[in-house]
């Protein structure tokens, strides 16, 4: 029988995490790069770094070896600032690097590692005073080496056009493959650039951000991790902790959205710690065999039992609280709880693992406007709620299309404005207040009609 811990997102997340741990090296551009992957997106390492004695190997033979060059590019670029002397030996160091043969037979140059290549780019890219003959060197290195890199995995593609990007040299992207056809560290890899950068991942043309949360988790779940180095669990740990989450809230959002009443929020809350209660009584009712997992000796597990047993009381305390509260409420018991699992279907369509979006959306407009300006507003207010619970504009503009076509078809009132707001269009007054996107959602009703 498979152990349920090992495929809890909280075991994996707490596996990746101890192996950055032990495998972190503050001398290593693997270590600083996973630094630079929370930084990027307002996060932070899951763990307290090591202190940093980096600085006291520094000297004037290795300062111009790229490992060292990416390093210190990294540790600027995450806020660690140096003294004057350390700064002009980097630069000093960068000027060499520029002097040596960069395309070699053998690969072994700093370009063939894209860990380094980022490193560098970002110290170039945080010190305003680089020589220019330098930095011209190293953007005429990337314009030439973007056919070299097209022809590698995903991966250090990916990583190379974020790099390249940083200083505005804009690679040809190729389209992403299907996304199943993607293996797991590429996927997050494709999250984190989505976080760090949206405008790159748009070069791409990635079909759909809930499609990749929801393959995203899946390949967790039913894959085992197969972990690399550091940069690899690094971009895991932040893909598969930003991916719950947003899956999390968005399922919040969309319930609180739906059921905006205290009583419902603590019907919510009730049924989050009862269903947590008996994870917990699951878990304390087998007999695991802890020394079977990695990294993990006794003091670790009485650490966490004593959080867990924490968790378990709060828990309990809360649902005593609010079952004592609502005594005198019979409509608040255990028949609400199937209304509230509908809301946290892990199979619904919209989201594949996260709630429902479409179908909750009927009905924005109650009447229709005389105007197309009238209306753009409440077209704008809704693609806007869509895109906030995970809906891409895109898809978002043809589910407040088909609502409108259905409408236009079941009324011919509906019909008749739907017409008039499409010859309006060219009108001044429409020009200068409705938006490209609600024009979209307008042209596409009408072609459906």
């Amino acid at each position: 029988m498979t152990n349920p811990l090992e495929q809890s997102f909280g075991y994996q997340l707490n596996y990746l995490s101890q192996y950055i741990e032990d495998n972190y090296n503050c001398q290593s551009p693997d270590s600083a790069f996973a630094t630079y992957i929370f930084h990027c997106t307002d996060s932070e390492l899951p763990f307290d770094p090591p202190s940093d004695d980096f600085i006291n190997t520094i000297n004037d033979t290795n300062i111009s070896h790229s490992p060292v060059l990416s390093v210190i590019g990294y540790q600027l670029a995450t806020g660690k600032t140096f003294d004057k002397n350390i700064i002009t030996k980097w630069k000093e160091g960068f000027n060499r690097l520029s002097k040596r043969e960069v395309f070699t037979n053998d690969r072994h140059t700093f370009f063939y590692r894209p860990i380094e290549l980022l490193g560098i780019i970002c110290g170039v890219n945080q010190l305003t005073d680089i020589n220019y003959q330098d930095l011209d060197w190293l953007k005429q290195t990337l314009v030439k080496g973007e056919d070299k890199y097209k022809k590698n995995e995903l991966w250090i593609f990916l990583l190379s056009f974020y790099a390249s990007n940083i200083l505005e040299i804009d690679w040809n992207p190729n389209r992403l493959p299907f996304l199943e056809e993607i293996n797991l560290d590429d996927l997050a890899l494709i999250k984190w650039l989505s976080c760090a950068n949206i405008s790159i991942i748009e070069n791409f043309r990635l079909s759909s951000f809930e499609k990749l949360n929801q393959i995203l988790l899946e390949r967790f779940l039913m894959g085992s991790l197969d972990i690399q180095n550091v940069p690899h669990a690094a971009i895991l740990y932040f893909a598969l902790k930003k991916t719950v989450l947003e899956v999390f809230q968005t399922n919040c959002d969309q319930y609180i959205l739906e059921n905006q009443t205290p009583k419902a929020t603590l019907e919510l809350i009730l049924s989050m710690c009862q269903r947590f209660n008996l994870i917990t009584q699951h878990i304390q009712g087998q007999d695991w065999s802890w020394s079977d997992i990695p990294n993990l000796d006794d003091h670790k597990v009485k650490k966490y039992k004593d959080i867990l047993l924490t968790l378990q009381t709060n828990s309990q305390a809360i649902i005593e609280k609010i079952q004592s509260t609502s005594m005198n409420n019979p409509s608040m018991n255990n028949s609400n709880s199937t209304h509230i699992e509908n809301q946290f279907n892990f199979n619904d369509r919209a989201y594949g693992v996260a709630g429902k979006v479409e179908g909750n959306q009927n009905n924005f407009i109650q009447e229709p406007k005389q105007s197309l300006v009238e209306a753009a507003q409440e077209i704008q207010q809704l693609l806007e709620q869509l895109q906030q619970s995970g809906v891409t504009l895109e898809d978002a503009q043809h589910q407040v299309a088909k609502d409108l076509v259905t409408k236009a078809q079941n009324d011919p009132t509906w019909k008749n404005t739907l017409i008039k707001w499409g010859q309006s269009m060219g009108d001044l007054a429409t020009k200068t207040v409705v938006t490209e996107v609600v024009k979209e959602v307008i042209k596409l009703a009408l072609k459906s009609l």
